[in-house]
């Protein structure tokens, strides 16, 4: 079963300590995907 996106986002806005007022931009999309595939196992 997926997961609901914006429960998702939620998540991982708590596990990074983001406000939700910050930029989404290109480095925070790439530190949020960072974020995802160090929880599965797949680190940089």
């Amino acid at each position: 079963m997926l997961q609901d996106p914006r429960s998702k986002l939620q998540s991982i806005r708590e596990q990074l300590g983001l406000t939700g007022k910050e930029l989404f931009d290109r480095d925070m999309q790439d530190c949020m995907a960072c974020y995802l595939l160090g929880q599965h196992g797949i680190d940089k």
